[in-house]
């Protein structure tokens, strides 16, 4: 009888689903393992025990590390979605003096992170945003913004502004 009891505990735990691993499947990534970014950016990123999350879908990859001009027209600074334990969010990796706060946006990681997106909008695709959007701030907008946001859902704008982030509603 325990024999039996036994054989059929062995054969229940050889059908159960394998617990996800997003490290090991390859949807939170360490920044070093992420191609064309300088030394540098992905050293300080691990510092900080950043894993990246990364989207592949329908032919899509995002990596979630982005480079602009994010504080100063003309400074290249890099921004990464960081993943650290139950949280998520916007980290900079600042290129000179100009900088805001280096992290921004923290979410709890309710929904897997790597559905969670950001990129790169320039001065230009701003200011159309915020004209599509019927908005309009008292700040000038000459350098890039980064665009926070979920894969094919909402997203929000963050622009630096003397040391300040500030808003604008993103796209659908």
């Amino acid at each position: 009888m325990i024999a039996l009891l036994l054989s059929l505990v062995t054969i229940a735990g050889l059908h159960q689903s394998p617990v996800p691993n997003p490290l090991a499947d390859g949807l939170l990534t360490k920044p070093s393992q992420i191609k064309g970014i300088p030394t540098y950016v992905s050293r300080e990123l691990e510092k900080r025990q950043c894993l990246i999350p990364q989207i592949t879908q329908d032919g899509f990859h995002e990596t979630n590390i982005i480079h602009g001009e994010f504080a100063a027209k003309g400074q290249q600074d890099w921004a990464a979605l960081c993943s650290k334990g139950e949280k998520t969010s916007v980290t900079v990796v600042w290129g000179g003096q100009k900088r805001c706060t280096s992290f921004l946006n923290e979410i709890d990681n309710e929904a897997p992170p790597y559905f969670h997106i950001i990129s790169r909008l320039t001065p230009k695709e701003i200011l159309h945003q915020q004209k599509q959007n019927e908005e309009s701030t008292a700040i000038p907008i000459n350098h890039d913004g980064i665009d926070d946001g979920w894969f094919e859902k909402g997203s929000l704008t963050y622009y630096c502004y003397q040391g300040k982030w500030h808003t604008v509603t993103g796209s659908d």
